[in-house]
């Protein structure tokens, strides 16, 4: 089988324009999405049943080709079952105590941080399923971008990552920091702290056989955080903790938040 690529994204819309902060409408992700649509990308999109009634009054969607919808109710995704484990622990005076990031969603949005640690959940059904028989799969963030068309190819067209379409058994990350392990040590502080994090968790992928492997490593350690030290955070800290564990396993490649199309493309 030739080497080829699957992206994967969601769009759920978690009230983030009732938020006391980062406040966004779900109206403008989907503006931000029309972007990955002009991808032309093989794409498995996760979305409810009531985003897909919006996406079918969108032309991109309605033309873009290669694309697989699969719909999950918000309650029923895989990481949901955690949510009031999770509202306790935000509620927590040990959480609350001297944490510098209250006003920042992976410190007050329980249902943020479901979707955003739900990633691997996804990206592991999208490979089971595996609609268009490809070798690797690639997350990437409906609103990647934030709807700034430099960031994109001058024109619609197809596209995907073939820079990393050689390499297995590695997740590639773009790694925010030249050295990634200006967190190593502060594991159980650094979610308190207002540092920018250390993996960009807006797009990372790999070969099929490398993302089950790295879905039960997320597993595992979100659980640890969550019910032996009481803390909850993103999908960035999770995976950069990860790869702590087991570093042989991800390709860190040093960029900024939105240079995947430069990098990888």
């Amino acid at each position: 089988m030739e080497n080829s690529a699957t992206l994967v994204s969601v769009l759920y819309d978690i009230k983030r324009e009732e938020w006391k902060s980062y406040k966004r409408s779900f109206q403008t992700y989907l503006g931000y999405f029309t972007n990955i649509l002009k991808l032309k990308t093989k794409l498995v999109l996760f979305c409810e049943n009531s985003t897909l009634q919006l996406l079918k009054s969108n032309s991109e969607y309605l033309a873009h080709k290669n694309i697989h919808t699969i719909v999950i109710p918000y309650s029923q995704l895989e990481y949901a079952k955690f949510r009031s484990k999770i509202e306790e622990t935000l509620s927590s005076e040990e959480f609350q105590r001297d944490n510098k990031m209250l006003n920042n969603p992976e410190g007050y949005s329980a249902d943020y941080i479901v979707l955003m640690n739900n990633k691997l959940s996804f990206m592991k059904e999208a490979v089971e399923k595996d609609p268009f028989h490809t070798s690797h799969f690639f997350w990437i963030d409906a609103g990647y971008g934030h709807g700034n068309r430099m960031f994109f190819p001058t024109a619609p067209k197809y596209w995907e990552p073939k820079n990393l379409l050689k390499l297995k058994n590695k997740i590639t990350y773009i790694k925010l920091y030249e050295n990634p392990d200006a967190f190593k040590g502060y594991e159980l502080q650094i979610y308190k702290e207002q540092a920018a994090p250390v993996l960009n968790g807006a797009f990372f992928g790999g070969d099929k056989e490398s993302i089950i492997e790295y879905y039960h490593l997320y597993d595992s350690v979100f659980k640890e955080y969550l019910f032996t030290h009481n803390i909850v955070d993103d999908d960035q800290n999770i995976g950069i903790f990860c790869y702590y564990r087991r570093p042989e396993l991800f390709n860190l490649v040093f960029g900024d938040w939105n240079d995947v199309m430069k990098l990888f493309g």
